[in-house]
C-alpha cells in the first residue's frame, strides 16, 4: 500500500468545485475505484493537506508534523507527495508580494530537501492561469490581486528547480479557460475536472499504474 499526501491551498482543497469537490477528491474516488479491483498490483490511498490561503511558507513549516500525523493513521514506508503551492505566493495583498520570489524559490528547495528524505516520488503542479478582469481586485478581497504575469514568474521557478532536481512537474499553463473559473481565481467543477485528467494521466504513466 502506498499513500499519495497532496499538499497545497485551497485550489488543491477542492474549493468551488460543487459537484465532486475538488481535483484532488475526484483523485481520491480515483485511486479508492482502483483499489477496489484485485487486478490493481498496489493500491494508493490519498490524503489532501490543502489548505486555504496557504503558502510555500505554510508548507515549509507544518511539512513534517503532517507527515508525522499521516504516518499515525496508517503507517507506510512508501509515499508519493505532490505540491501545489505558488499561486497566494505570486498574489499581491496592499501592494505587497505575498511571498518574495527569492524567498519562495528558497522554500521551495528546502521543501525539496525535506521530501527528499521520505521519498524520491514527488510530483509539483504548476500554477493555473486566472481572468485578471476578476482578479484585480478579487471579488472576496478588495485589496488582493492576481496577475498572470506574476503566476508565470512563479511557475517557471518551480519548473526550474524540478528540472534541477529531476523531479516531476506538471504544467497547467493555459490548461484553464476563463469558462472554467469559478471567480477568475478558483477553477469551477468544470476547471477541477481538467486538472484532475492532467494529474491522473501523468500518474498513471509515472507510477506505473495503468488503466484496469
Amino acid at each position: 500500500m502506498a499513500k499519495i499526501l497532496v499538499f497545497g491551498d485551497s485550489i488543491a482543497w477542492g474549493a468551488f468545485d460543487l459537484e465532486k469537490g475538488g481535483w484532488v477528491e475526484r483523485l481520491k474516488v480515483y485511486f479508492l475505484k482502483k483499489a477496489s479491483k484485485t487486478m490493481s498490483s498496489e493500491d494508493f490511498y490519498l490524503y489532501n493537506f490543502g489548505m486555504e490561503s496557504d503558502t510555500s511558507n505554510g508548507i515549509f513549516y507544518r511539512f513534517e508534523k503532517q507527515i508525522e500525523i499521516a504516518e499515525k493513521i496508517e503507517p507506510t514506508k512508501k509515499h508519493v507527495l505532490i505540491f501545489a503551492i505558488g499561486i497566494n505566493d505570486s498574489a499581491d495583498y496592499k501592494n505587497e508580494r505575498g511571498v518574495l520570489k527569492e524567498k519562495f524559490e528558497k522554500n521551495i528547495n528546502l521543501i525539496i530537501n525535506k521530501a527528499k528524505k521520505i521519498t524520491n516520488k514527488i510530483f509539483f503542479i504548476g500554477l493555473t492561469n486566472v481572468d485578471e478582469a476578476k482578479t484585480n481586485p478579487t471579488s472576496f478581497d478588495k485589496d488582493l490581486y492576481y496577475y498572470n504575469k506574476n503566476l508565470k514568474e512563479y511557475d517557471r521557478v518551480i519548473e526550474k528547480i524540478c528540472k534541477e532536481e529531476n523531479l516531476n512537474f506538471i504544467s497547467f499553463q493555459g490548461l484553464l479557460s476563463k469558462e472554467d473559473l469559478h471567480d477568475g481565481l478558483h477553477p469551477n467543477a468544470k476547471g477541477h475536472k481538467k486538472i484532475f485528467e492532467r494529474v491522473r494521466n501523468v500518474l498513471d504513466d509515472k507510477l506505473g499504474i495503468g488503466n484496469n
